[in-house]
């Protein structure tokens, strides 16, 4: 019936009027949608310039590393007198020159030899471009040293001196800048200086804001498709309408509703976070000053975009605050919304409800298996949970309108879907929602356009059909208005371009990665992670089986007992393996992104639950019972680790899941016996009474929520134990941020020595020197050392290089040997005792010259403060842990140890400098001594010791503050939400004081991602400063590797950088130039054609 009030006669006119309307607003929208991304932009563009009123070091490091350009004028005076004083000055450089990196990365112009030989040298990225005698700038024709370099040439003259010059047409040469830095001295106007500047051109592209055109556009484009969509609105009036359903049997709450809810709220506060909640955190944290969206940690600082508009919402929320469960809470409430779509909208379009079996037992099946989903994979900032909304909200939205035949729904729908593909390269499956639905839709288009062409005439049906279609697509194509509203197409391109050939970027062919790390026996694989994605993958291919089958049987004319709607389980079962055939298309291939088949996969459950259902015979239900504890099996051989840092005293964290015995060892034995089950009923019929018993119906089908109930169980219960035993786990600072404590995360657990040097503890006995003392009266295979000596220094070096980087690789070259760093945690190797055991015939020989065959020492008894609590000691090399112990005393006078010697222990194993600690002092012990051995001392078998220490501990929050700039590695940012990201500003970062990184482990797998080749940070810090690590101790447990701290100290102190900005406005298409300098392979290249 009719709601409309309009005559039969206005009918025609008001359907004329809405045609005409959602044809101009729909196309519109449409070319107003694809002209965004190519409009202007407002460019805030910044220039670098040198010297400022006094001639000296600026530091600047730029995110891009490279400049647009550089241009260096040296007048030949300020040359010729900087000659005659000083022999190794730098006129130049460009990274400080005490950096080992400075010639490779950077441009430095130098001053080398003696006084009667001396020239001048410019050495660029590793070339020496030009050597110049330096007498000849004294020459009164001489005007000036230049330097001019792009993208795509590079020239170095001595203007005046004749064949002074070198050119590389074609070459990208342009240095990295770290700052300018220089050892002239003097007042920008002293007539020695006249002349003398520098300037670098910044790349700023991504610096930018829509101009007034492109916001104009922009504006008129979402409202012309909302308009649009109000036309389609009055199209539905039009149609006849259907039975609604009541919206009371919606609103209403449930028992799983229940259940789901109070799971997610438990597990908010106290599950454990996801890989890169750290990484987006501080993406958004860093941005506050930056004026865009930086992705901080690589990329040469490309945003993200188009992907992640929803970083803006953290970006908001993070001034209000950036505890874990604040930052959380939208993904909560999403979370919490698509099991309300999944419940209200999913089921009952699944479902038969005349079956009350199915209904029940698919919705626990969804709830609980949504919630194994969650738990694994959506509980943190990543898009994954944004991606599980929109996909499911999409495809209830495009059912809406198949049912209902109405074509508002389908706007929506595309309206989400842009926002869903939006929140990252996953979100493309949301297409197929349509895609998979052409059918019916085709028909419901079909007859649409017959009420609006009644006539059938050509002219009027094509009308009727650019009507309809224009609104839908300019709801498709708003993804543009959501991702380009900033950024420019020109600005994208580069930025997809450097991602690309930065990397990681893996080929659709290699997907089966993905599966071998959900297989592996880490973060990634864990019993989590593959139960739901396990059991999503056995019910897709039963459900597809069933649907099969059922259609061969209806091509028969056999009735087949089903309990699904057919069209619409066939479209949630096609758009499912249309999102895992998606996933082929992403660049990396971790098992994160399963987090977006959350709501898919829960009701590919809940369908699979009723196909189990129409299983008629016993032995089939027992095969596929076979199957899903097989499943299970390989899904609990897996442990119970977690993403850093929140993995710390994990129950089953490096073990299957085990309560005395592996609880998949059970379910494969289980799952044999289903298999002798099957096997016993295929020889001799159903007709056994005790297995038809087994393997009823409803029994069987129960089986994964069964296997559901009992993964949520375990997780929650080995999460709520690591909270109350575990200090400093994940849960235990997210319940001290939900209970409003001034909680800063693991900086108030991890306990720093303040001061290493004067920690060293005292001889009680003052005969001999320090380091006799350490060395003991009878010591053998030992014998006192300095750094100094070149054959100590070269063991040192050696053992310290996992630390440096790969000698081979021309991104990290191994520094020389600094006598300051060969001495871990800032102790002063000119202060500091050393003694080493044999290493070949460096110490311990006898006087034929032979190797002793055990290197022991003893040292004299060293005096304890009152109320120690912990001992420490230096040591490095290449020895097995029980190497070094500790004996203590109540009486040194008398020199009688007080127990048995007590193994000191490290968190890091590494060949490296190590703290060993240890903290279980006897109460009354007034003195200790150091004993140490090796059984096989020798190249491949030594250590060297520094003398015990007894720290004076403070928090590292206390010691780090929170004022002074952080680098947090991506794997730290929120387990250290009270120390402030550093910042960046018109394309330069703020030079960071302190660097946190995460356990050796954790490190050694990601570090690489914030180096020199992809552009990230630590590129930027290795250049700029010098790094000493503090020693450090996890509060409680002083055996953990939690990770390290070190002080960063600038290699070259500088004033801050002298900036010209401007804004400028930009073609869309505008690209300057590929980002970076032509990063290829594992070295820099100097071809910016391979960025193309």
């Amino acid at each position: 019936m009719s709601t409309s009030s309009s005559s039969p006669a206005e009918q025609p006119e008001r359907a004329s009027r809405a045609r005409a309307v959602a044809l101009i607003a729909g196309v519109l929208a449409v070319l107003g949608a694809i002209a965004v991304p190519f409009l202007p932009v407002k460019e805030r563009t910044a220039e670098l310039q040198w010297p400022s009123r006094v001639v000296g070091n600026t530091n600047a490091p730029l995110v891009s590393y490279f400049p647009e350009s550089f241009d260096l004028s040296v007048p030949c005076r300020a040359v010729a007198a900087q000659a005659g004083r000083a022999e190794g000055s730098t006129l130049f450089s460009t990274i400080p020159p005490s950096s080992s990196l400075a010639t490779t990365r950077g441009l430095v112009v130098r001053l080398t030899g003696p006084q009667d030989e001396r020239s001048l040298q410019v050495v660029l990225r590793g070339e020496t471009l030009l050597v110049v005698e330096a007498a000849k700038f004294a020459d009164p024709g001489c005007q000036a040293l230049t330097v001019h370099a792009t993208r795509d040439t590079t020239t170095v003259e001595a203007r005046g001196i004749a064949g002074a010059s070198a050119s590389r047409p074609g070459s990208n040469l342009r240095p990295q800048i770290i700052g300018f830095y220089t050892d002239l001295a003097g007042m920008r106007d002293d007539e020695e200086f006249a002349g003398l500047a520098a300037k670098a051109a910044i790349d700023t592209r991504f610096l930018t804001e829509p101009t007034g055109l492109k916001l104009g556009v922009l504006v008129a484009s979402a409202v012309l498709m909302l308009v649009s969509l109000g036309a389609l609105a009055l199209f539905d009036r039009a149609a006849p309408r259907r039975r609604k359903v009541p919206p009371r049997s919606r609103l209403q709450p449930r028992a799983a509703d229940i259940v789901v809810t109070a799971a997610l709220g438990i597990w908010h506060v106290i599950g454990a976070n996801t890989a890169d909640d750290n990484y987006i955190a501080t993406i958004a944290r860093a941005s506050s000053g930056g004026g865009y969206l930086a992705n901080y940690y690589r990329y040469f600082g490309a945003p993200d975009d188009p992907w992640g508009w929803f970083y803006q919402i953290i970006k908001l929320m993070t001034a209000t605050g950036v505890a874990s469960p604040w930052l959380r809470l939208p993904v909560l409430l999403l979370n919490i919304g698509t099991w309300l779509l999944l419940s209200r909208f999913v089921l009952p379009r699944l479902l038969r409800s005349a079956s009350k079996p199915a209904t029940l037992l698919g919705g626990w099946s969804a709830a609980l298996v949504f919630l194994c989903f969650v738990f694994a994979y959506d509980n943190g900032l990543r898009p994954e949970p944004w991606i599980a909304f929109g996909v499911l909200g999409s495809w209830a939205l495009v059912e809406r309108g198949i049912a209902t035949r109405r074509l508002l729904p389908l706007g929506l729908a595309g309206v989400l879907a842009s926002a869903t593909l939006t929140c990252g390269p996953t979100g493309a499956m949301v297409y197929f929602t349509l895609i998979l639905a052409a059918k019916p839709l085709l028909r419901l288009l079909k007859e649409h356009i017959a009420r609006l062409a009644p006539d059938g005439g050509r002219g009027r049906t094509a009308l009727a059909w650019a009507a309809v279609l224009a609104p839908l697509a300019a709801t498709f194509c708003a993804v543009s208005l959501i991702g380009s509203w900033r950024i420019s197409y020109g600005a994208f391109r580069a930025a997809a371009t450097v991602k690309i050939v930065v990397g990681p970027y893996m080929h659709w062919y290699v997907e089966a990665t993905r599966y071998q790390q959900l297989m592996g026996f880490s973060p990634d694989g864990s019993f989590s992670r593959r139960f739901p994605m396990l059991l999503m993958l056995l019910l897709l291919i039963v459900v597809a089986g069933t649907l099969w089958r059922a259609a061969i049987m209806a091509r028969l004319g056999q009735h087949s007992r089903l309990d699904l709607r057919v069209g619409p389980t066939r479209r949630i079962v096609g758009l499912t393996f249309a999102g895992l055939l998606c996933l082929m298309l992403t660049p990396t291939k971790p098992t994160h992104h399963f987090g977006a088949f959350a709501g898919l996969g829960a009701a590919v459950v809940a369908a699979g639950a009723a196909a189990v259902l129409a299983i008629s015979t016993a032995r089939t239900r027992a095969l596929y019972a076979a199957a899903l504890l097989f499943m299970i099996g390989l899904a609990y051989t897996a442990p119970n680790d977690w993403w850093y840092p929140a993995g710390y005293g994990s129950p089953f964290r490096t073990t299957a899941i085990r309560f005395g015995v592996s609880l998949g060892t059970v379910f494969y034995y289980l799952g044999g016996l289903a298999i002798a089950v099957a096997f016993f009923l295929h020889l001799f019929g159903n007709g056994a009474r005790v297995w038809r018993v087994l393997l009823e119906r409803r029994l069987i089908a129960s089986g994964a929520v069964i296997g559901a109930v009992l993964t949520i169980v375990i997780e929650l219960g080995a999460t709520s134990l690591q909270a109350l035993t575990v200090d400093n786990s994940a849960a235990a600072r997210n319940l001290a941020a939900v209970t409003g404590r001034d909680e800063c995360g693991l900086a108030d657990v991890v306990l720093v020595d303040t001061d290493p040097q004067k920690s060293i503890l005292s001889p009680v006995s003052d005969q001999g020197s320090a380091a006799d003392a350490l060395l003991g009266s009878q010591a053998r295979g030992f014998a006192i050392t300095t750094p100094q000596e070149q054959s100590t220094a070269d063991l040192l070096a050696q053992a310290n290089l996992p630390d440096i980087g790969p000698a081979v690789d021309p991104l990290h070259p191994t520094p020389p040997a600094d006598p300051a760093d060969l001495i871990g945690f800032g102790l002063d190797p000119t202060a500091t005792p050393l003694v080493m055991s044999a290493a070949g015939r460096s110490a311990g020989t006898d006087p034929a010259g032979i190797v002793a065959p055990i290197a022991e020492l003893t040292s004299r008894w060293y005096q304890l403060p009152e109320n120690t609590a912990l001992v420490t000691l230096a040591a490095v090399g290449y020895f097995p842990k029980n190497a070094v112990r500790l004996e203590f005393t109540d009486d040194p006078a008398n020199g009688k140890a007080q127990g048995p010697p007590v193994e000191m222990v490290a968190a890091d194993p590494a060949p490296g400098w190590r703290d060993l600690r240890l903290g279980e002092i006897p109460r009354k012990a007034k003195a200790v001594r150091v004993l140490a051995r090796l059984d096989l001392p020798g190249p491949s078998q030594w250590i060297a010791l520094t003398p015990p220490r007894a720290p004076k501990l403070a928090t590292l929050q206390h010691v780090i503050g929170r004022a002074d700039p952080v680098l947090a590695d991506w794997e730290d940012g929120l387990g250290f939400p009270c120390m402030r990201p550093f910042g960046y500003r018109d394309g330069v970062i703020e030079l960071p004081k302190y660097r946190i990184s995460p356990d050796r482990v954790t490190d050694a797998s990601f570090h690489q991602w914030m180096d020199a080749y992809g552009g990230g940070p630590g590129g930027i810090v290795e250049s700029a400063a010098h790094a000493v690590t503090l020693p450090t101790y996890l509060r409680g447990a002083w055996d953990v590797d939690w990770g390290k701290a070190q002080r960063l100290i600038p290699r070259a102190q500088g004033g801050p950088p002298d900036l010209t900005t401007q804004t400028v406005t930009r073609s869309g298409l505008a690209n300057p130039g590929p980002l970076g300098s032509g990063v290829v392979g594992s070295s820099w290249t100097t071809d910016p054609s391979k960025l193309h």
